[in-house]
């Protein structure tokens, strides 16, 4: 039986861009009791039920401090949150794939040979940011790494990368955080640590913001012990490392990974190739995503060697980052930010020619792993992924990216507002015109394929790397127990027609077939409120403007999808606004 089967909602709310937090995460509020005990997601429900909380930690007015602690008269005992256990289906599979192979076949899916008897198996220090993440990808990212990391970072902060302010939901002491440190979540073996970014620069915004931001994850490391034998892999809480590649990474003696292959650290980093889940397991992008990253220790700031390196200059100013402080001398060194354009932001080539004679190069900041060109080679993926149908008939990822994952459109509206290439019409234009990959999406879930039927009768094919694997369909109930379409070396059901390698937590069906019902619906609600920018019954592309006939639009007008505030519908072959 699916364990989880029966705590999938039969139903689910239409609109899903209401701005009352409470209608966020709709699968797991309508979970019972019962069933949260069944599959053993306890702490999964205080993520939605806490969601944008107030801190629980309570003040002892007597001496104002924060107490947190478990002693009698120190303050407020706060309940032991119950420990995360793994259901028995996915537990099932970590327990395949850890078992599968030994280490030298593992380790010739990628190329490489196993680490020699005398090295050590490498640890392994995770960090990423975390804001308004769905407890659903939450779950999926830990059910796939559970005790893999050694150590898990996640850095939260009070302001978004605009700068302003956010309400954080896993803050200090709060029930969010506390479940995510205190359950065990990602395995009984893992550390995880929550830091927190509350600097007030004003003048730091966009990716100068989320630079710094990023770099909190760096202290943590070192607080927590890493050394330059250790490795460490910047992420996104939605790209998530196949569980195969984490037990590689460990004991497969990648080049890039030794630490005497690449003393310069010009070209230090391996790029992990993740195929990208555009909202639903069944929306699939045909390129793959270039993230995550992981770098050895002794190339990292704090680690490495730092004699005879130069350290790069940057982008932003301590005046220009605090803003408006006239005691701060005007033309101080540039310490914040990104590094300036020619010390390797985007070309690993591009240095100064003193940095390339002398070939030593800038240890690496945390921000930077993820951020900087600096890999040589191309992005790990099985070997024999093309012989095995990579493309065609099977997809395969050293990770998954679970992009757009949302619980609600209002929540990614406001990702495109406020992240680091920051959209300000991104709260009121019409969905697929916010972004790329939101409009491959949005022809996902409408079947619409890789082109565009313009109303003039003409046929414009969709830019190539935002097509989507349109044959990725889920089989009919019966037919999934095909032996021909099982999942690359993991023996289980495989529920799509295309095969390779998928997250553990797509292995249920349930899920599966509830996620991609879901954005469909949440795609249609969204239209609803602020209109399309085509027809969706005659698959012709159409301009969301106020009374205009979109019968008359041509396929010059794709890219003018314009903003709407308010809400629109379809009346008589038109787009008009409605009250509201």
């Amino acid at each position: 039986m699916d364990p989880l089967a029966e705590c999938i909602p039969r139903t689910s709310p239409r609109s899903s861009n209401s701005r009352n937090s409470n209608k966020r995460s709709v699968i797991f509020r309508q979970i019972s009791p019962i069933c949260v005990v069944l599959v053993c997601l306890p702490q999964l429900y205080l993520w939605t039920r806490y969601a944008g909380n107030n801190y629980v930690v309570q003040y002892d007015s007597s001496n104002n401090q924060n107490n947190c602690g478990d002693a009698p008269g120190n303050g407020v005992v706060l309940e032991k949150l119950p420990k995360f256990v793994v259901p028995p289906e996915f537990k099932a599979i970590q327990d395949r794939i850890d078992t599968a192979m030994n280490a030298t076949a593992r380790c010739q899916q990628y190329g490489v040979s196993p680490l020699p008897f005398n090295v050590t198996k490498r640890r392994i220090f995770f960090g990423s940011l975390i804001a308004d993440e769905n407890p659903e990808v939450i779950l999926a990212h830990a059910i796939e790494v559970y005790n893999k990391y050694d150590v898990v970072v996640l850095i939260e902060s009070n302001t978004t990368f605009r700068g302003t302010a956010r309400n954080m939901t896993h803050g200090p002491g709060s029930e969010g955080a506390r479940a995510l440190i205190e359950t065990d979540l990602f395995g009984n073996a893992t550390k995880v640590v929550m830091e927190y970014w509350m600097e007030h620069y004003r003048g730091l915004t966009g990716l100068d913001r989320e630079e710094e931001q990023r770099n909190t994850i760096l202290k943590a490391w070192l607080d927590q012990g890493m050394t330059k034998y250790d490795v460490g892999l910047v992420s996104d809480l939605d790209e998530i490392v196949s569980r195969d590649v984490l037990i590689a990474l460990k004991e497969c003696d990648f080049p890039q990974l030794r630490y005497d292959y690449d003393p310069s650290c010009k070209e230090p980093k391996m790029i992990l190739s993740s195929i990208q889940f555009e909202g639903s397991p069944l929306c699939v992008k045909k390129k793959e995503w270039f993230h995550p990253d992981v770098m050895p220790g002794h190339c990292i700031k704090g680690l490495g060697e730092p004699s005879g390196r130069m350290v790069p200059p940057r982008t932003v100013t301590l005046k220009h980052a605090v803003l408006f402080d006239k005691t701060l001398p005007k033309n101080g060194p540039k310490i914040f930010g990104q590094r300036n354009r020619n010390w390797g932001k985007r070309d690993r080539r591009d240095y100064p020619q003193y940095v390339k004679d002398s070939n030593r190069y800038p240890l690496w900041t945390a921000a930077e792993i993820r951020s900087m060109d600096g890999a040589k080679g191309g992005m790990l993926n099985y070997v024999n992924a093309t012989k095995m149908g990579h493309g065609t008939t099977a997809i395969f990822g050293a990770a998954f990216h679970l992009h757009n994952w949302f619980a609600d459109f209002q929540v990614m509206r406001n990702k495109y507002f406020t992240y680091g290439h920051s959209d300000n019409s991104a709260m009121k234009k019409a969905l697929a015109s916010i972004q790329e990959d939101v409009g491959m999406m949005v022809r996902c879930v409408h079947g619409m394929g890789n082109v565009w039927h313009t109303p003039n009768g003409t046929v414009e094919k969709v830019g190539e790397n935002f097509n989507y694997y349109v044959n990725n369909t889920l089989l009919p109930e019966g037919q999934d127990d095909d032996p021909l379409r099982i999942i690359h070396l993991r023996e289980q059901r495989g529920w799509g027609s295309l095969g390779g390698n998928r997250p553990i937590f797509f292995h249920n069906r349930s899920y599966v077939q509830y996620r991609h019902e879901r954005i469909t619906e949440m795609v249609i609600a969204d239209e609803e409120e602020f209109g399309m920018c085509y027809d969706k019954m005659s698959k012709t592309y159409v301009i969301p403007n106020e009374n205009q006939n979109y019968t008359n639009a041509t396929s010059t007008d794709k890219g003018k999808c314009a903003a709407r505030v308010g809400r629109a519908s379809f009346q008589g072959g038109k787009i008009v606004r409605g009250a509201g």
